[in-house]
């Protein structure tokens, strides 16, 4: 079964020219990375908007992947449908760039690794996070698999245990791999106020603190969409030594748009 783009269209271009002109738009944007050497990072922030809009805060990451065999994918769930922690159940996924196939053996050592995680189909269907990520690899990585997750859970000890069984899986089957956690930052407030908000999500981060994390977003109610993929990637990350984190980039769509009264933030992380 191979899952097909329902993002295709909306949130990026529809046809494979067309999409590889915008991926390269993103790079060359003044908010943009224009494409470098690889960097070391076990980990990564990367925003799930339309191209248009946090397409240039992606590439701050996308432009210095290092090659990797496996590219665990985390995502918030937007829809509701779906097991809390879903992993995909296809084979593998199409975009126009292709078609990218799911590292099947990962899948099944992560499923007996952690005992919340489900293999399922309902999750995915129609959520955007982690497709938006596929087209960005396939322009920057070859021969490479992935590893969808969907992520609805929110509590500390099922992200605990999930972030633990990445980085044992990937030791286990001695998998390069990178794990991609695909979050948006305040959604729908005044560009001052999110970027306040957004900082103290941010310092977090930064310090590697993912209950921290947790703790922040619930008391100063940050509508970071993808808080619980994020805290997973760096609990995942410091299992298998990761030891800081920068900031690449972060801007709000008013930075885009030119309309700073109800803006959505972007930022991109690297966790080495």
């Amino acid at each position: 079964m191979i899952r097909l783009p329902t993002a295709a269209g909306s949130f990026y271009p529809r046809t494979e020219s067309d999409l590889r002109k915008m991926i390269e738009k993103c790079f060359a944007h003044q908010l943009g990375e224009k494409r470098g050497k690889s960097l070391e990072m076990k980990a990564a922030v990367v925003p799930h908007a339309g191209y248009t809009y946090s397409g240039p805060c992606a590439t701050h990451i996308y432009a210095h992947l290092p090659k990797v065999e496996t590219v665990v994918l985390l995502g918030p769930n937007h829809t509701g449908y779906g097991v809390p922690i879903s992993i995909s159940d296809a084979e593998g996924w199409q975009t126009p760039l292709g078609k990218v196939l799911i590292d099947q053996e990962l899948k099944a050592k992560l499923l007996s690794e952690c005992d919340e995680a489900e293999s399922d189909s309902k999750a995915h269907v129609y959520e955007h996070s982690i497709e938006v990520q596929l087209p960005f690899l396939q322009t920057t990585l070859t021969d490479f698999k992935i590893l969808p997750i969907c992520v609805a859970a929110s509590d500390f000890k099922s992200l605990r245990e999930l972030g633990n069984a990445i980085a044992k899986s990937i030791n286990r089957t001695k998998r390069k791999a990178i794990v991609l956690a695909s979050s948006d930052f305040s959604h729908f407030l005044s560009a001052g106020e999110a970027e306040f908000k957004d900082e103290m999500a941010l310092q977090e981060i930064l310090q590697l603190d993912p209950k921290g994390l947790l703790e922040v977003i619930e008391r100063e109610n940050i509508s970071m969409c993808g808080f619980a993929p994020t805290a997973a990637a760096i609990i995942a990350a410091k299992h298998n030594g990761a030891h800081g984190c920068k900031l690449l980039q972060y801007y709000t769509s008013g930075d885009i748009t030119g309309d700073n009264t109800k803006v959505v933030g972007y930022g991109a992380l690297r966790i080495i």
